[in-house]
């Protein structure tokens, strides 16, 4: 969420708070519904207070930010990298979703790959290459994040094999 979605949640949850949202309407616009629909006068001020109240609870509901369970940080590779990583346990196994920042999309020939490392080893969880620009992405890790706690992405080159290279790019710990 950038900062003028976060001026625009703030200016709106101000208007709705404001007194003068929920007030009646001053006698003239009620003699003028009143014209206009005598039988249905009573519900039009209700069902529009519930209507504006409906769409911003779904506006701020929706532009809400998605809590972050860690962040990992770029190394001298790419000192301006940075990711906030989101946890989501499903039966199938655990995403780690990634808003990745600053990370220079890999050369052809390349691609970054992530891992996740323990004392015992490390596990691959997926491979990326940012060519489209910072986003998301998602890696799927098979293995408990209390016993795999460190998250790095290295680079790797196309054909080089499945062991980690030791460009490491970006890291942190769950």
């Amino acid at each position: 969420m950038t900062s003028h979605d976060d001026d625009r949640a703030r200016r709106t949850g101000e208007i709705l708070a404001g007194d003068a949202v929920w007030v009646d309407p001053p006698d003239v616009l009620d003699s003028i519904l009143s014209e206009i629909t005598p039988r249905r006068r009573n519900l039009w001020i209700p069902a529009a207070a519930i209507l504006v109240l409906v769409t911003a609870i779904g506006w701020v509901g929706l532009n809400r930010p998605e809590p972050v369970d860690f962040i990992i940080a770029g190394t001298d590779l790419a000192p301006a990298a940075t990711a906030d990583v989101r946890i989501v346990e499903t039966p199938a196994g655990i995403i780690l979703r990634l808003n990745v920042t600053g990370l220079d999309p890999a050369e052809p020939g390349t691609y970054y790959q992530g891992w996740v490392v323990s004392t015992e080893g490390e596990v691959s969880v997926g491979t990326f290459h940012m060519r489209g620009g910072d986003g998301f992405v998602a890696f799927w890790s098979g293995v408990d994040l209390d016993d795999y706690p460190r998250l790095i992405v290295s680079l790797q080159e196309e054909g080089g094999g499945p062991d980690r290279s030791d460009r490491v790019v970006m890291t942190g710990r769950a």
